[in-house]
């Protein structure tokens, strides 16, 4: 496993291969896993509070992604406007 995956308290997903269309279904088309998965869809205007409270609660990049990618993503949050505010 690798430090993002623990993270992030990962898992794998095996889907089925359609032939014709040469891709995987998505988890959306599968009917077994349907009825155990639920879509949260946030709107734009509640997307900066949400991310803020997530930060408050200590879920950032850094903490998502504990490489030195997310350190400076997290780094660049902290400390820069983002295009949203």
């Amino acid at each position: 496993m690798t430090r993002r995956i623990f993270a992030q308290s990962g898992w794998f997903t095996v889907h089925v291969y359609d032939s014709k269309s040469d891709q995987f279904a998505t988890l959306e088309k599968t009917e077994e896993p349907r009825p155990r998965l639920e879509k949260i869809q946030i709107s734009g205007a509640d997307f900066s509070f949400i991310r803020d409270e997530l930060s408050r609660l200590g879920i950032s990049h850094a903490s998502m992604f504990p490489d030195l990618d997310g350190l400076c993503r997290d780094i660049l949050w902290n400390h820069t406007l983002l295009e949203d505010e």
